[in-house]
This record gives structure tokens, sequence and C-alpha cells, in this order.
């Protein structure tokens, strides 16, 4: 069962939105979007529940939500993850690790998870729009977030590289 929005564009949540359902909506969406898009293929490892464990790397690109639902979807991944879906999206180019097609390219990664996952939730496709992605560089941020916040965080593999997922939406 799908999580389900009431009628109006502005109105919250009926249901929890980290069903079950919805996660692995989720996992289906980055194995389509990596294998489809960028011929790699991914690895679901599931929730992170400790938090002890990383869940930032050198790249880190947040596309937000908002109408149906207010929140984010924050991906992380490393500089040689990045590198390979850079060169994966690029048609197998080699590219330098300091290029600006990094960036670019882990912005529109994030960018078509978070636009695949919602369009797979009925209704919350033609409610939620998305912002454009945010790039951060590095991994000595701080994300601050509302203490109302439900927060999901996944992991996914691919060869030797991680991605980390975060999904994080406001219930009120």
């Amino acid at each position: 069962m799908a999580t389900i929005l009431s009628d109006t564009k502005s109105a919250p949540w009926l249901h929890e939105v980290f069903t079950p359902e919805n996660l692995l909506l989720m996992d289906e969406t980055v194995k389509e979007v990596f294998g489809v898009m960028l011929g790699i293929e991914i690895e679901a490892k599931g929730e992170i529940v400790s938090t002890s464990e990383a869940v930032r790397h050198e790249q880190t690109a947040i596309v937000g939500f908002a109408g149906g639902m207010s929140g984010i979807c924050e991906i992380s991944i490393g500089t040689a993850g990045s590198v390979a879906i850079t060169g994966a999206m690029l048609g197998g180019v080699e590219v330098d690790a300091g290029s600006e097609s990094v960036c670019d390219a882990v912005g529109e990664l994030c960018n078509m998870l978070a636009g695949g996952w919602k369009n797979r939730i009925p209704l919350l496709g033609s409610t939620c729009s998305l912002s454009v992605p945010t790039v951060i560089e590095g991994v000595s941020y701080q994300v601050h977030r509302p203490a109302n916040a439900k927060m999901n965080r996944r992991s996914y593999q691919f060869g030797e590289n991680k991605l980390f997922l975060t999904l994080l939406y406001d219930p009120k």
C-alpha cells in the first residue's frame, strides 16, 4: 500500500511516509536510475540504524520537496564513486576528480532519485515540487534538521563504492 495524500496541494500527509512499501520504492528507484541511466549495478544494503556510521562522504547533494510534502532527499558519495558516476553519465569519458562535472553529476543524480521516488507514490508526483540540487564538497559540515522531522537513512553499494541516501520530511 502506498502513502496517500489528501486532495489539496498543500495539505499534510495523512499517513506515515516511511512505510516499508515506500522505502522499497526508493530502493527500486535507486536500482533503476543506476541500471538504466548509468549502466551501473547497485545493491541496496538497507536502512542505517546506527548513528555512529558515517553518512557523508566528499560530495553531498540535497534536493528539497515542497507542496504535498515538505522535506529533502540527500545523497552522499565518496570521490571515487562520484567520478565513476560522472564518467557513466558522460558516456564513459574519463573524468578528473576536481572537475566541475562531478558536482553537476552528483546534483543531477540526487535530482533523478528524488524525482523518481516521488513519482512512484500516488498523488505525490502531482502535488510535490522539487528544488534545484545543492551540492556540498567536503566532510566538515553540519546539517541542522527540525527536531520533529522524520528521517530514514539508507545505504547502497556499487563496486567498492557506497552511496548513502537520507530521506527527511516534516510531518506537520
